[in-house]
């Protein structure tokens, strides 16, 4: 009898072991994952804020602000892909909630992103020209009171995802 009890108690240790083993490498992947999703998300985040800052977005539009209504017909011009790469944030959409209390904020960020990109899509395409300069300003207008919360969330979200 004490064989046996010496064997079950072997055996449940044994189980016990492996599901400890188990759940506690599902724990480090999980956390090593996570870890990797903030670096990621932090780094696109934290190059969409540079790109957008060494291509003087802002105070082009802002330039533009204060030549339109002194009557100058400037019509700006942008350039861009096709499609707008957001590589992390589209490869990873499903990765998202394991982020906790930084996940929604990355979504408002890319959200506001996606929304600035329908504003600036006029100057891609030349549709501009066809604005009448007060609709040229109130859509440029807008496009800042998007981008200005939207770049202080991006570089909260730069600090805390890469800190």
């Amino acid at each position: 009898m004490g064989d046996l009890l010496s064997v079950l108690v072997g055996g449940a240790i044994g189980v016990a072991g492996s599901v400890a083993t188990a759940i506690t490498a599902k724990w480090w992947d999980e956390q090593r994952q996570r870890k990797a999703l903030r670096a990621a998300f932090g780094a696109e985040i934290g190059a969409l804020l540079k790109i957008t800052e060494a291509r003087r977005h802002v105070a082009n539009a802002q330039e533009w602000l204060r030549r339109w209504p002194n009557g100058e017909d400037h019509v700006p011009k942008f350039f861009w892909l096709k499609t707008p790469q957001d590589p992390v944030y589209s490869n990873n959409v499903d990765k998202i909630g394991l982020l906790g209390t930084d996940a929604a904020d990355i979504v408002l960020f890319y959200t506001n992103v996606d929304a600035i990109r329908v504003n600036l899509s006029v100057l891609v395409t030349g549709q501009i020209k066809n604005f009448t300069i007060e609709r040229r300003i109130a859509w440029v207008e807008n496009a800042l009171a998007i981008w200005q919360p939207t770049e202080a969330l991006g570089r909260s979200l730069v600090e805390r995802l890469t800190g």
